[in-house]
């Protein structure tokens, strides 16, 4: 190979290339700096080509990370192609052009330092197309529990926004199951849904009463619980709610999965008890076995969300700790809807577990993150500037409520199938540790 086919770069305090006779701002981004040279990464579209420029009086070396390209120096051509090294010695008059059919992407070493006046930065409403940034990692994939599962092309064409047609609120008539209604009546009301309201009667409450007994004293207490439904909900909003009572005689959780299947419930909302009684209560009990094996999606309002202070059915900040696979999981489909529905921000959660990662692994992996996203998911959202992307390093129930607290968050919203991201057990164990903690309803899917 030709010596000056290992050269070429752009020069860093470059801010524009041309297409023809259109300018457009040329996407860059700093990668890292240190105190003698810089790391940049630059993206140019097809057809597009720098100005040319001649490099001033120390040396610059590009790798060619994807795509095809020219190197022109000084006036001679030079095809360079992906993982190719280009040298551009001081002096070199040179520009470079996209020869491909797709963006080139490269790194350029910059020396001295360029500082972040002289280079644009993207911003959220241009593109950002350096996924290039997650292939050329430093993480070994192979050696490494953590990979970069940046997927290329996600499937959005298999998600369509999920309908809310009937919802059902169990309560037992305690103040922490009553503090999910508002929720509940909040959502019937925003996706005009039918609302049942469900009282399930313990059948170990009739003791020793005679069997022939049973039939008459169960129907007395079924009559007894729709009379306290339409009490509590008389008072709390009058008749300005429709709704219908579903009482039943079983084990809750039995009979409220009977319910969502009798009644085509599309979205289950329930509270659970304080912090004691969660326990009790949510631990291989009622709560965490509805959102467990519920068909449909489960709003679960925890302890502390009783104390978060936001108004009930208000989904304004709403954190989705993401699926890293190429479908779209039903989870992202109900944030991204729900988003959509009440105009809210939502933000994108990925946790990783690796505590063992450098400092700088770390930072690639956050750069290669934020431009995944900008270049694979924002465009595909329809929800612009209102979604945004945190990465964090950490233990999974931690780091979503650390986020869920900083964006005084709304609501979350959970995949709990473990399909992608590890046993449906760890997953819903995960789930009942941000229920307890959360100060927001936990929505889960499955």
């Amino acid at each position: 190979m030709d010596s000056r086919k290992r050269q070429f770069s752009p020069n860093a305090g470059s801010s524009q290339f041309r297409k023809g006779a259109t300018v457009n701002s040329i996407l860059r981004k700093i990668v890292c700096t240190g105190v003698h040279s810089q790391l940049v990464a630059i993206t140019i579209p097809p057809g597009a080509e720098t100005e040319e420029e001649a490099q001033g009086t120390s040396d610059q070396v590009v790798f060619v990370v994807e795509g095809a390209g020219k190197a022109i120096l000084n006036g001679q051509v030079e095809v360079a192609g992906e993982h190719d090294a280009i040298f551009i010695p001081a002096g070199t008059v040179y520009k470079f052009k996209n020869s491909g059919a797709s963006d080139l992407k490269i790194f350029v070493t910059c020396s001295p330092p360029v500082t972040a006046d002289t280079v644009p930065q993207p911003t959220r409403r241009g593109r950002m197309n350096f996924y290039a940034l997650a292939q050329s990692s430093p993480v070994d994939a192979k050696n490494s529990n953590v990979g970069l599962a940046f997927p290329g092309g996600i499937k959005w064409t298999t998600w369509k926004s999920p309908a809310v047609k009937n919802i059902l609120f169990a309560t037992d008539f305690s103040p922490a199951s009553e503090a999910a209604l508002p929720y509940a009546v909040g959502l019937a009301r925003h996706y005009g849904s039918k609302l049942a309201v469900a009282h399930t009667i313990d059948p170990e409450l009739y003791g020793l009463i005679l069997p022939q007994t049973i039939e008459r004293i169960e129907s007395q207490v079924k009559e007894a619980a729709v009379t306290k439904i339409q009490a509590l909900m008389r008072a709390k909003y009058g008749e300005a709610v429709q709704y219908e009572p579903a009482v039943t005689v079983g084990l809750v959780a039995d009979a409220l999965l009977d319910i969502i299947g009798t009644k085509s419930i599309d979205l289950v909302v329930l509270g659970t008890h304080g912090r004691r009684g969660l326990r009790k209560l949510v631990l291989g009990s009622v709560a965490e076995e509805v959102f467990r094996l519920a068909p449909c999606p489960v709003l679960t309002v925890g302890p502390k969300a009783e104390e978060g202070g936001s108004e009930p059915g208000q989904f304004k900040q709403i954190v989705y700790p993401m699926e890293l696979g190429n479908d779209v999981v039903k989870a992202a489909g109900y944030a991204i809807s729900i988003a959509k529905e009440y105009a809210g921000e939502l933000t994108f959660l990925n946790v990783i577990e690796e505590p063992s990662m450098s400092a700088d692994e770390r930072e690639w992996i956050n750069v290669a993150a934020q431009h995944w996203f900008g270049d694979k998911i924002i465009p595909n959202l329809g929800l612009g500037a209102r979604a945004d992307l945190r990465q964090v390093f950490g233990e999974p129930a931690t780091a979503i409520l650390q986020c869920a607290a900083e964006k005084r968050a709304d609501l979350v919203v959970m995949n709990i199938d473990g399909t992608q991201t590890g046993s449906p057990a760890r997953m819903s164990g995960i789930a009942h540790r941000v229920v307890a903690g959360a100060s927001c309803p936990v929505l889960t899917t499955r």
